[in-house]
Order: C-alpha cells, then structure tokens, then sequence
C-alpha cells in the first residue's frame, strides 16, 4: 500500500528553503514513489516554478498525473518533457547555454541517466492507459 512520507530530512528541508529547486524536486518526487500523487502533484508544480527547465519533474508529474487518472495531462507533461529532450541533444553555440536551460552535454552523466530511466518509466506507464480508481 501506500507509505506515507513522513516529516523527515526532505519535507523538513523544502519548507526551510520553500525556494530552493533541488529540495522541491526532491520532495515531489519522494511523494509520487510514496504513492501520495496529489501532494506530489502540488509540490512537483511547485518545483517546476521554480526552474525553467526541469524535465525531470514534467517526468514525475506526467507519471503522478497518470495515476490520478489525469491521462490528457500527463501526455502534456511528457511530451514537454520529450520535447525539452529533444532540443537538449542538438548542439548550442559556446556560451549559449545558461543554468536554468542547460545543454544534454551540460548536463552530468547521473541527470542524462536519470532522465532516460525517468522518460522509459513515464513512457510505459503511459502507454497502459489510464488508471483504474
């Protein structure tokens, strides 16, 4: 069943630092594992205010919308995430990348690795239609 999250080191550090990027991520994204999808939902578009690209939380709330039954949103939110991929793997000139829309080559191995686990996971679920409640 579901396990909740509870009110540990990563719910503890994203209300200390409410704008902070990587711990609202990784809230989100411990939600949605915890099977709590409506928190995550909230806390994910929380995170992906925060950033202009965050592919890998459209990820997570494609997937989290999936299982809430939301199957037209979680298509809008992986196909941004494809998209931002996409565009992520063609070449930039030098200089023209910046923090908050980072380069594919920009990016550390563990994030190309992350997102290409994250995008399959998204993917299959996706493509099994949506949820039953």
């Amino acid at each position: 069943g579901d396990v909740p999250v509870q009110r540990g080191d990563r719910r503890k550090a994203a209300q200390a630092l409410p704008n902070d990027y990587p711990c609202a991520r990784a809230l989100g994204a411990a939600l949605y594992r915890a099977g709590q999808g409506e928190e995550a939902v909230r806390q994910l578009e929380a995170a992906a205010a925060l950033q202009k690209s965050c592919p890998s939380v459209w990820l997570f709330l494609a997937m989290a919308h999936q299982k809430g039954g939301r199957g037209d949103k979680a298509k809008e939110w992986l196909d941004k995430a494809r998209a931002w991929i996409e565009q992520a793997h063609k070449p930039k000139p030098k200089g023209a990348a910046d923090k908050n829309d980072p380069s594919w080559d920009d990016l550390p191995w563990t994030e190309h690795a992350a997102l290409e686990l994250l995008q399959g996971e998204a993917e299959k679920l996706i493509e099994k239609g949506p949820a039953k409640p």
